[in-house]
């Protein structure tokens, strides 16, 4: 029992180093993470502000609104990232020789995943410090509050970056071709974008969107992501997005583990 812990844990460092290695020696990685979420959040900030005028909405600071929302895209980003280098991989053949090695699969899977926690730690601090630098200020003038709102990012960060990896990986252990890359970030855009992005769900028209938005588990995750920086903390808050997370995290990891488990060249 004790070796196969340790078989784990090897299989699971290794690839995290390589992936991480490939971060560094080709900055171009993590680069679309890190300007793309800058970018919009320059771009909304600059011309949406105008939205908090409206009755209901939730702060007076647009910057403070889409500040989370941006360190999730840009994570989601770099979450994906783990379909491009598994689909690389599985081209070039690389991904053969790891299902040859004596580990486990599931090594394989997480060591793809993990490298996401780094990237996206990376993206969400760049994105919270423009965030600041364009005006963002927590909700509630507390230290607890403050730390509070910047460590629940953090886990969103966490969070969505495991999703956005989950799926990635999925697709490139069904579809086998970097060609797939297309589908890791399409999906993952739309999901985001389908949510409370822009405004509450009380303040859309009626219609198809407002429907998706209350349906999609994103919106329940900027609910908690948002608090300490749009609302102080609040269970009401909390436990929707934990246990929405929880299970779509479940239920992403048994369709990517299927497709793993059943992989044959």
């Amino acid at each position: 029992m004790i070796e196969q812990r340790m078989s784990l844990r090897a299989v699971v460092a290794g690839i995290a180093k390589r992936n991480l290695l490939a971060t560094i020696r080709m900055p171009s990685i993590i680069a679309p993470s890190l300007i793309f979420p800058i970018f919009i959040l320059i771009s909304f900030t600059s011309g949406f502000t105008a939205l908090t005028d409206l009755p209901n909405f939730p702060t007076d600071n647009f910057t403070s609104w889409y500040l989370p929302f941006a360190a999730l895209q840009g994570s989601s980003f770099a979450g994906a990232g783990a379909g491009f280098s598994a689909a690389r991989d599985i081209e070039n053949g690389f991904f053969d020789r790891l299902l040859l090695s004596p580990g486990r699969r599931v090594g394989i899977l997480l060591g793809g995943l993990s490298v996401g926690f780094v990237r996206s730690t990376i993206t969400a601090l760049v994105v919270i410090a423009t965030g600041f630098a364009l005006g963002a200020r927590p909700a509630v003038d507390d230290p607890l509050q403050v730390l509070g709102g910047l460590a629940v990012i953090i886990l969103g960060a966490w969070a969505v970056a495991t999703m956005a990896g989950l799926w990635s990986l999925g697709v490139a252990y069904r579809l086998k071709t970097e060609r797939a890359a297309p589908l890791f970030f399409i999906v993952v855009f739309m999901a985001l974008f389908l949510s409370t992005a822009q405004v509450p769900i009380d303040l859309m028209n009626s219609g198809w969107l407002q429907a998706i938005a209350r349906w999609n588990p994103i919106t329940y995750l900027l609910r908690f992501v948002r608090q300490g920086f749009v609302t102080p903390f609040s269970w009401a808050d909390t436990w929707p997005g934990v246990v929405t997370v929880t299970a779509v995290l479940g239920l992403l990891f048994l369709w990517t583990w299927r497709a793993l488990a059943r992989y044959e060249k």
